[in-house]
Formats: structure tokens, C-alpha cells, sequence
């Protein structure tokens, strides 16, 4: 039988923030394979580098030593600029805070990455992301006179109108109320399983990371577990004891 390779390999990154005594060493030899059409959740307690672990594979910082493959590219041995292009045109960013510019109406936000990257906009996908994630009624609208939930659908839409390779959401339902974090969920969910688009998720709540195929737990920059299509109980006596193991150490 063969297994397909992961559509992201990272290979041992670490990364480190000061020199001699004052270093922090946010990620410490992490290795980890995520496969195409899959949904993972990134977890671990405050400090233990899963905020530093997104920002490395999504090419916002780069690691001081290990790799990050994609389609047969490191991305960590890149130079800024080519790392910000790569960002724009394989990867789709979802953040807490939704990062739309007010003075733009919900369709131009969508499009804002691509016109500013001089790439052409294809009408038929936007009109099937938009669709996808039910903002037809929004796109004259701007974000002021939305609520949050649709603010973060928007930000889907945005994320998702470039046909990214991988989707990164840091922490997508921290500002939400339980019930719009369920409809977001549902959403990503959603992205997986019927467009097969790779979401990779940074949460600290395990409700969210419930939904997800596979999380992966961080703690002091390690790699320490992973659990498969699990429940959200589960999850959080898994989080208790790495917060215990934190304050133990």
C-alpha cells in the first residue's frame, strides 16, 4: 500500500528568541507531517510555542534551523520576499480578529490579497467561495455592519478566494460567541471534507479543536502528543495535565 507523502513537511524546526542567557526556546525540534484535505488542531499551554509553530509553517517567521517542505520547497531557506510571495498565492490566513479594512465593502475585502498581488480574480471560484460560506446577501455591506460571526466568514471567504494550498486560523472563534464559534466551526469543517481544502488550526479551546481529524499538542517548544478524531473531554484532561506538567517544570 502506498501512502501518499504530506502536503506540508516540517523537519525538525526550532527557534529561538535572544542569545546566551536570556534565549527562549519557543520551538525545539519539531517534526511533524500534515496530509492534504485534513483538518488539525494546534494545542498546548500558554508559552509552549504553538503561536511560534504557525507563524513558522505559514512562513510568517522563519525557524533558526530544520525545514519546511512544500511541494518539494523549504520554505524556511527562503528570503523575505519570496516567503511573502509564497504566502500569497498558496496560503490563506484566518485570524481572532478578522483583519478586514473598514472603508472596504465585503466584496472588495475578498479580493483586496489578490488585486494587491496584481493577480486576476476568477469570478466563477469567488462566487463559489461566497456561496460556499453564504455571504451572497453581505457583499455591498461593510465590516462595521456586520457581526462577528459574519466578519469571520468573511475573512473565510478572503482566506479561501487565491485556492490556497493550506488555510492557517489562529485562533478563528476566540471572539466568538459559543453559538457563531459553532457555526464557523462548521464552516472549516465544512472546507475539508467538501472543497478537500488542509486546515491547520491554532485554538486553546477544546471544543474547537474537537472538530478537527488530529490535534497536535505542543509544550516548552516539543512536540509531546497527538490525538486522532477525538472528543472534546478527552482533549481537555489532555491539555490539564500538559498544564500541570508546565507548572511542574
Amino acid at each position: 500500500m502506498n501512502i501518499p507523502a504530506p502536503l506540508l513537511q516540517v523537519r525538525e524546526i526550532s527557534r529561538t528568541f535572544g542569545s546566551g542567557t536570556n534565549a527562549v526556546h519557543a520551538l525545539r525540534k519539531v517534526s511533524v507531517g500534515i496530509a492534504h484535505a485534513s483538518f488539525v488542531a494546534v494545542m498546548g499551554p500558554s508559552g509552549s510555542g504553538k503561536s511560534t509553530f504557525l507563524n513558522c509553517v505559514a512562513g510568517l517567521d522563519q525557524p533558526n534551523s530544520g525545514e519546511i517542505i512544500l511541494a518539494g520547497q523549504n520554505i524556511a531557506a527562503l528570503s523575505a520576499g519570496k516567503r511573502s510571495r509564497l504566502r500569497r498565492e498558496r496560503f490563506g490566513f484566518v485570524f481572532q480578529s478578522y483583519n478586514l479594512l473598514p472603508a472596504l465593502t465585503v466584496q472588495d475585502n475578498i479580493t483586496l490579497p489578490l488585486r494587491m498581488s496584481g493577480l486576476s480574480v476568477d469570478k466563477a471560484w469567488a462566487a463559489n467561495v461566497i456561496d460556499r460560506v453564504q455571504i451572497d446577501a453581505l457583499l455591498n455591506k461593510r465590516p462595521a455592519q456586520l457581526s462577528g460571526g459574519q466578519q469571520q466568514r468573511v475573512a473565510i471567504a478572503r482566506a479561501l478566494v487565491s485556492k490556497p494550498d493550506i488555510v492557517f486560523a489562529d485562533e478563528p472563534t476566540g471572539a466568538l460567541d459559543a453559538r457563531t464559534a459553532s457555526e464557523v466551526l462548521d464552516l472549516l469543517q465544512h472546507l475539508v471534507r467538501n472543497l478537500n481544502q488542509t486546515v491547520v488550526m491554532v485554538t486553546h479551546d477544546p471544543l474547537a479543536a474537537a472538530r478537527a481529524d488530529r490535534v497536535l499538542f505542543l509544550a516548552d517548544g516539543m512536540l509531546v502528543d497527538e490525538m486522532m478524531r477525538s472528543t472534546a473531554t478527552d482533549i481537555a484532561l489532555r491539555m490539564t495535565a500538559l498544564g500541570a506538567r508546565s507548572c511542574g517544570s
